[in-house]
């Protein structure tokens, strides 16, 4: 008894979803990266319902290749209007300083907005003194250790996307409605995506649903629009669940 009181307790606490004997409406959320999927399932049919989805995810720009960081410092130490050129000559490099030592707002001049890192101070100033460095320099060095920071900060932001689609699916078993889907593409990719139902009590009715996103590359061998071999497409699956409340993301940043 105290265990049925304990997950009940559990339920209500839960994001919104109703509960039913087939998916209706709900938020789940995928808790290795705390993206969250909001649907809205209609019947389509005798067995059969249509789901719209909204999904919101928070994505990272891929790390700077050694390739790109040694083109940035080039391009950063450039005679004919890098930054060390364009930009340092016009720096307050004393107004800076002074703004690190006591906290004060950051200025901004041209494209350097230092004061965007103000709810990070840590930030800011590691930024603002590599800055600073760079224009004292002039150095290669000084380059690379403005371009770690920009690197380790990119690293720590974010970016929200969206995306809104919609899917058929067809009851399996009373817990498991399966999504209607036929191989598409060059690499033959079938959504095997999957609503999973959760009982109370074993032997009950489904009472929430956690959805299983996933999907299968049926010609390997091939090749997708961009040239990119379908072997090596992302055929890994992921569980958004309705228990998933929060999630641990790697965001410092917003934009």
């Amino acid at each position: 008894m105290r265990f049925r009181a304990v997950f009940l307790a559990a339920v209500l606490l839960a994001p919104f979803a109703t509960a039913a004997d087939e998916p209706l409406s709900g938020r789940l959320m995928r808790a290795s990266d705390g993206s969250t999927l909001v649907y809205d399932c209609t019947s389509a049919g005798l067995d059969r319902i249509t789901c719209n989805f909204v999904q919101v995810m928070f994505m990272h720009d891929p790390p700077m290749s050694s390739e790109d960081r040694d083109a940035a410092i080039a391009e950063v130490l450039n005679d004919e209007g890098g930054l060390l050129k364009s930009s340092c000559p016009q720096l307050p490099l004393d107004a800076i300083r002074l703004a690190i030592d006591t906290n004060e707002p950051l200025p901004v001049i041209d494209d350097l907005d230092l004061e965007a890192m103000r709810n990070d101070p840590e930030g800011a100033g590691r930024f603002a003194r590599a800055l600073i460095r760079l224009c004292q320099d002039q150095s290669q060095e000084a380059a690379a250790d403005l371009l770690g920071v920009i690197n380790d900060i990119s690293a720590e932001t974010c970016y929200v996307s969206m995306n809104r689609y919609s899917q058929d699916f067809i009851r399996v078993e009373n817990d498991l409605w399966a999504v209607d889907s036929a191989p598409s593409g060059t690499c033959g990719a079938v959504d095997t995506s999957r609503f999973i139902g959760s009982a109370i009590t074993p032997g009950e009715e489904p009472f929430f649903w956690d959805l299983e996103s996933s999907k299968v590359i049926t010609n390997p061998t091939g090749q997708d629009v961009l040239g990119i071999s379908c072997s090596d497409l992302d055929q890994t699956s992921s569980t958004f669940s309705w228990r998933s409340s929060n999630a641990k993301t790697e965001c410092t940043y917003l934009r």
